[in-house]
């Protein structure tokens, strides 16, 4: 195929049957299914954990003013101690 199109000529060899659906190796294995188990029950306690921090930095007031900041609202007074989704302080000078 490759050849064909680098040349540009017609392909005249087999085309895969890309139609057919390959049938099953055969049973699963019952780890295999475990392990598929417990990567999905993985997967939802992450997501539920990434869920319940999203609520809990968009329930803090520090967010808040942080969004404000990026609306265009006034600076906090200087001396305000800002503390930043990342865990860092921030001074405002």
């Amino acid at each position: 195929m490759l050849e064909a199109a680098m040349l540009g000529v017609p392909y005249a060899g087999r085309m895969p049957g890309y139609g057919a659906v390959a049938a099953p190796a055969g049973p699963v294995a019952p780890e295999v299914v475990a392990q598929r188990d417990l990567r999905r029950e993985q997967d939802d306690a992450f997501e539920e954990s990434l869920r319940a921090r999203a609520a809990t930095l968009l329930s803090e007031p520090m967010h808040s003013g942080a969004l404000a900041l990026m609306a265009g609202a006034d600076l906090p007074p200087a001396g305000r101690v800002c503390w930043m989704p990342s865990g860092a302080v921030v001074t405002i000078m």
